[in-house]
This record gives C-alpha cells, sequence and structure tokens, in this order.
C-alpha cells in the first residue's frame, strides 16, 4: 500500500512559512532522514562537501528556507509532505540539475574507487565539557537520538502514521523540555475510544521495539513470532495499522498453526509475555536523578496501563493480575521537566 502524505494545500509563501513553522520538527525529520539514505553508499561527510553543507542540520535547514523562498514548479513536484522525502530535489534546487548530476558522478567514482571519507565523529573540548550548559545540552540529545532511532524502527517496521500516534499522545511528557508540539495524526473520524486504543497500542509498540524485546530468531517461541509478524512487520498506513491474519500465517514456520482460533491464542500469549516484561522494567524506578533515565522511566510508565489492557483484549484470564500489577506500579514526581 503506498504511502499518505498530508496534502499541502496553501502554496504562497506564507502558506509554505507557516507549514514549516508549524510543523518543522516532523518535516526536519523527514528530510533528515531521506538524506541520510541518498548519503549511505558515499558517507554522509562526503556528500554534505559535495554541496556545500556543513553538517546535516545546515543542509535540512537550507532545504526548508528553499521550500519557503524559491519558485517551485508545482506540476513537476509531489504536492504533499512527500516532497519532503526526495533529498535528490532539494540537492538539485542547491546546484541546479546539471550541477547535481556531475556531483552525484564524482561521489559515485569516490564511492567505487573506495576513497569515500568515513563519517567523523562529533567531539568536545576539553572546556567545553566542563560546562553544565553543554553537558544539559548533551544530555538532551543523547536522549532525543535514541528516541528518534526507535522512531525510525517503528516507522520500519509498522507505517508512518502510527510514529504520529506516538507522537501526539508523548506531547504532554516532552513539551517544555526539548520538543515542540508536533502535527496532529489524520484520524479520519475515528471515535474517541478507537483514538485512544491506537494511541495505547503505539505506545506499546515502541517500548518493546526500545528495549529491544521483539526478537527475530526462532528460539523466541511461536507466541512472540506471531506477534512479531501481527504487530512488527510492515503493514498499511490505516486503522488499526496490523498485518491480517492472513498474512501472519502466511509468514509463520511450517508446521505452525494457521487456524484463527490458534493465531488469535497465541496473539494472547505473545502480548502478555510482552507487557510482563515491561511491567518488570517500569517496576523499578531510577534510584538517581539522572534526567535521561529518569525521562525513559517516565515513558515507560505512561506506556504500560489498564487502557494497554484492553487494545490487545486482554479482558479474561492473564488481565486481572496484569490489571493488579500494573495499578501497583510506582510513581515518581515529574522531575525531568525544564522549568
Amino acid at each position: 500500500m503506498e504511502q499518505r502524505y498530508p496534502e499541502i494545500t496553501d502554496w504562497s509563501k506564507e502558506g509554505r512559512a507557516r507549514l514549516v513553522m508549524e510543523h518543522r520538527p516532523v518535516l526536519s525529520e523527514m528530510l533528515r532522514h531521506s538524506l541520510e539514505q541518498v548519503a549511505e553508499p558515499y558517507g554522509v561527510e562526503a556528500l554534505l562537501r559535495a554541496f556545500g553543507f556543513s553538517t546535516l542540520e545546515d543542509a535540512v535547514d537550507w532545504s526548508l528556507q528553499a521550500f519557503i523562498e524559491r519558485e517551485l514548479e508545482l506540476t513537476r513536484i509531489p504536492r504533499s509532505w512527500k516532497l519532503f522525502t526526495q533529498p535528490r530535489f532539494w540537492l538539485a534546487q542547491r546546484t541546479g540539475l546539471p550541477g547535481f548530476r556531475r556531483k552525484m558522478a564524482e561521489l559515485e567514482a569516490l564511492r567505487r574507487r573506495g576513497q569515500h571519507v568515513s563519517e567523523a565523529q562529533p567531539t568536545l573540548s576539553d572546556d567545553a565539557a566542563e560546562k553544565p550548559r553543554v553537558e544539559e545540552e548533551l544530555e538532551q540529545q543523547r536522549l532525543r537520538e535514541r528516541l528518534i532511532a526507535t522512531l525510525r524502527l517503528l516507522r520500519d517496521r509498522t507505517c508512518a502514521s502510527l510514529v504520529l500516534w506516538w507522537l501526539r499522545a508523548t506531547d504532554g511528557l516532552r513539551t517544555g523540555w526539548f520538543d515542540p508540539p508536533v502535527p496532529p495524526v489524520r484520524e479520519d473520524d475515528l471515535s474517541k475510544k478507537a483514538r485512544s486504543l491506537i494511541t495505547h497500542d503505539a505506545l506499546f509498540r515502541f517500548q518493546c521495539l526500545h528495549r529491544q524485546l521483539v526478537q527475530e530468531d526462532g528460539s523466541s517461541g511461536l507466541a512472540h513470532q506471531v506477534v512479531r509478524e501481527w504487530l512488527f512487520r510492515p503493514c498499511g498506513d490505516t486503522p488499526p495499522y496490523r498485518r491480517d491474519d492472513a498474512e501472519v500465517a502466511r509468514s509463520l514456520p511450517e508446521g505452525a498453526p494457521r487456524q484463527t482460533r490458534a493465531l488469535h491464542h497465541l496473539r494472547r500469549q505473545g502480548v502478555t509475555a510482552l507487557l510482563e516484561k515491561l511491567i518488570d522494567a517500569a517496576g523499578v524506578p531510577p534510584a538517581g536523578d539522572e534526567v535521561e533515565t529518569l525521562f525513559e522511566w517516565t515513558l515507560l510508565t505512561h506506556s504500560v496501563t489498564r487502557t494497554t489492557l484492553t487494545t490487545f483484549k486482554l479482558d479474561e484470564g492473564a488481565m486481572p493480575e496484569l490489571a493488579r500489577r500494573i495499578d501497583s506500579l510506582p510513581v515518581r514526581e515529574a522531575a525531568w521537566r525544564k522549568s
């Protein structure tokens, strides 16, 4: 199923500027990811140098400014957010089409000769490392990078819309600390209950990936394999954002049961096992006040609730014990919030 992107309806310079101002975090991440992908064969540093950028953020900022200020030929470009997933278009805007082709040919020639420069790791001077302000910014950056890495994994293993649901669900936790609000996800006339269930589904799946609970090897057991194929494989970008029973059944090893009732029983077992691991982790709050650790633990406790049980229809059997454990999870003051 082809990825759906929000339409861009106002192409005036004022409208484009407003779009960037309101949705800059998401648009920046889309551009950043696409630039990293096109740079992969050559190295990010080599690509940036070829096109006259100092950093990836410099390239992203330039592209967003070009979107606002340049005269764009609307008949030749996507009229949706898909435009921000097309790095070659923005690089060609930087140099012109002939220049783009020449620079890409030069990069390809260097790659074939094995002469591209590997990415250099960022370093801090000793003086800067001693400054609390820099340490705080580094701490925020480390946390941001880990969250973004998991969001990319969530997108790649499910769909783009589930990432937006997660971002919306965590707005209240992230606002005022390091992220501005994100654009609302397309809801397609979903009921309040349906929105709540999808939100908790996104929170649950994020935590499973963030804590590396999803295993690929066959030794993980059949119940885990069923849940992996159900919840952690690319799916349609429309609710419920899951693969159907037929797709799951086709993905299972030879000899595995494929009847609907058996699959649902295995799904229940697999989700319960993952929930128990998340509850175990949430039951141990961090001892210190390190911002990164406390923030991630707070995210986890918001991702394991009674609504999570309802989301996966654990309304009998294991639910009383899981509900009791969820209700008894410790609570700490959100000391990680910035004043």
